[in-house]
């Protein structure tokens, strides 16, 4: 009997631990997670004018005069201004996908483009060998960027510069931003450089064949065909230029790689990956690391160059040196670098990535990255704010969760992660 009922105890205790062993845990719905946190899909609002058109082109004028703009140049070119109302909604449009980038560099990095680059590396070589003489920037690396920003000078955008970003300054849309541009864009005709009708671009005020915003124009822009006004629209000397002087500002090394695909060894400490991450090429190597082609580094032995995991450890693997950096100066995007990167090596021998993209990853959503930042908040490794951007801060606070875990820490945020996290 007591026998029994030692059978007995054993059997329902037996039977709960079971029950519990295959009770799933509970996951964290994104939804309630944003919502619990106040993180909603509604923009903040559109943006709203603090004051009469009246008085904003009043408080504008005396604005531009203050920074010399004069008033014959103000009055001509704001007048019969009408504001461009499509804008106000352009500003609230708040991509949730993330392309991948396999997705970004296929679409660019195709056989036309760099069949059409190759054919302007051609057509312009004695001006390129003229440029690369003045400025020290490969030639082929001009035309990467032009590929990208305009498909070589065919889509410069078409909306009135001007009407743009006073439309953006009146209704109160990143003013300071704006306002800078506006006033900058009043001095490239206060200077001569265009007429209002001339200056023309994107909704947000990127123009020409190179898309530099005013303030980037009188910054960068320079006259090389002798006419002695920077032409970033129809003269591909000029633009060529400009954005060569713009990569020698952003300090561009002659004759330097932007970088190479690599194959990581076997048990590679993933912590060592990303771009706060320097070694040199030699140290690299040293450590393991061999690029996925035959090729010599002897002569950037002494070069920093840093692990890129543009989809971390599951994807392709680069060493980039710092003229990758200088490219991100212009666009601070890893997908558009490496475009120009791989673009700038196509036109001169063909240059694919070995490594497959893990295409079976879809990148997380917005939603989904502002709920990985939350999740990590909440075991106090994330300060930041919650606003799904995966900068320095949550990077890192991926990287320590992994370490945590016992992951590889490349600090990529990826859905297996995300589901980890929430379902802990």
């Amino acid at each position: 009997m007591l026998l029994m009922s030692r059978v007995m105890v054993l059997m329902i205790s037996t039977g709960v631990l079971s029950s519990c062993a295959q009770t799933p845990h509970e996951c964290k719905d994104i939804n309630g997670l944003l919502k619990s946190h106040g993180v909603t899909d509604t923009p903040a609002g559109l943006p709203v004018p603090d004051k009469s058109v009246e008085q904003w082109k009043a408080e504008l004028r005396q604005a531009a005069l203050s920074q010399g703009i004069t008033a014959d140049t103000f009055d001509k070119a704001l007048a019969g201004l009408t504001l461009d109302n499509d804008l106000v909604t352009a500003t609230q449009k708040q991509p949730e996908l993330v392309t991948p980038v396999w997705t970004y560099l296929e679409q660019r990095v195709t056989p036309e483009n760099i069949a059409q680059g190759k054919t302007l590396l051609k057509q312009y070589a004695d001006v390129v060998t003229r440029i690369n003489q003045r400025y020290q920037v490969d030639p082929p690396l001009l035309f990467a960027f032009l590929s990208i920003e305009s498909h070589y000078g065919a889509n410069t955008g078409n909306k009135a510069v001007i009407r743009s970003l006073a439309t953006l300054d009146y209704y109160n849309y990143r003013r300071a931003f704006n306002r800078q541009n506006l006033i900058a864009a009043l001095r490239m005709i206060q200077n001569g450089d265009a007429r209002p009708d001339q200056i023309k671009g994107s909704w947000a005020g990127a123009m020409g064949m190179p898309q530099f915003i005013p303030t980037s124009y009188l910054h960068y822009a320079v006259d090389f065909d002798g006419d002695r006004h920077p032409d970033i629209w129809t003269s591909f000397p000029d633009t060529l230029a400009s954005v060569a002087n713009y990569m020698q500002q952003a300090k561009w090394e002659a004759g330097v790689p932007w970088g190479v695909e690599v194959n990581l060894p076997s048990g590679f400490d993933y912590s060592l990956s990303g771009m706060d991450s320097q070694k040199t090429v030699a140290d690299w190597q040293a450590l393991g690391v061999k690029t996925a082609v035959p090729r010599d580094l002897a002569s950037l032995s002494s070069e920093k160059a840093s692990i890129l995991l543009p989809v971390g450890k599951n994807g392709p693997a680069f060493l980039v040196t710092d003229n990758f950096r200088a490219i991100l100066r212009y666009n601070n995007d890893v997908s558009y670098a490496l475009t120009v990167g791989l673009l700038s090596d196509n036109y001169q021998h063909d240059t694919p990535v070995r490594k497959p993209w893990p295409r079976q990853e879809t990148p997380l959503t917005r939603k989904e990255r502002e709920a990985l930042q939350i999740l990590l908040q909440e075991k106090h490794l994330y300060q930041g704010a919650i606003d799904g951007n995966i900068g320095r801060g949550t990077t890192q606070a991926i990287r320590t969760y992994q370490q945590q875990e016992g992951l590889p820490p490349d600090g990529y945020p990826d859905p297996a992660l995300l589901d980890r996290l929430r379902c802990q």
